[in-house]
């Protein structure tokens, strides 16, 4: 039996995570370590989410080293221009 959201029965629809910033993830894995150590997520289930919010975490990390490097040759195209 579902229920309307999709899910089994009884079960609680847990809401997607938002991992827009290394705050996030950090939250999200602190989450995932707590279920796991309370065996409400498999070893497996906790180790591919853990290692996709890493992926997740590099690519914030670039994107802010990526717009870092764009301000500063804004900067520097301004400065040579004026």
């Amino acid at each position: 039996m579902t229920n309307q959201a999709g899910g089994q029965a009884g079960r609680r629809r847990v809401r997607d995570a938002s991992l827009r910033s290394i705050a996030d993830c950090r939250r999200f894995l602190a989450r995932v370590t707590n279920q796991l150590n309370r065996d409400e997520v498999t070893a497996d289930k906790a180790r591919a989410l853990g290692y996709l919010v890493g992926q997740i975490k590099v690519m914030l990390e670039y994107t802010d080293i990526e717009m870092r490097i764009k301000k500063l040759e804004q900067a520097l195209e301004e400065k040579t221009d004026g």
